[in-house]
């Protein structure tokens, strides 16, 4: 087993189920090329007050941190704000308009 920090790759799908504060999320690991074990990811269960968002909006965090990074060669200013906010809104799970 490698010691390599890895990250799921692609979104992750934030359902709730039947009691408050209790959600399942997933990867879409069935879209996604690669290792089994290095794309699914299931887990569920209470997550109080917090909610699941902030986790399920990681990986779209990274790629717009990524995209900072890379911001004066390759990206206009306009489209990052706009991923940028996207990521937010999903971490605080709420829904842009």
């Amino acid at each position: 087993m490698s010691t390599e920090a890895k990250h799921t790759p692609g979104r992750l799908r934030i359902e709730p189920l039947s009691f408050a504060g209790q959600f399942e999320v997933t990867s879409n690991y069935l879209s996604i090329d690669g290792n089994f074990e290095d794309r699914y990811l299931n887990f569920s269960g209470y997550f109080g007050a917090y909610g699941p968002h902030m986790f399920a909006a990681a990986p779209e965090m990274l790629e717009a941190l990524k995209d900072c990074r890379d911001l004066i060669e390759n990206m206009p200013v306009e489209e990052l704000l706009m991923q940028v906010e996207a990521a937010i809104a999903k971490a605080e799970g709420r829904v842009l308009e």
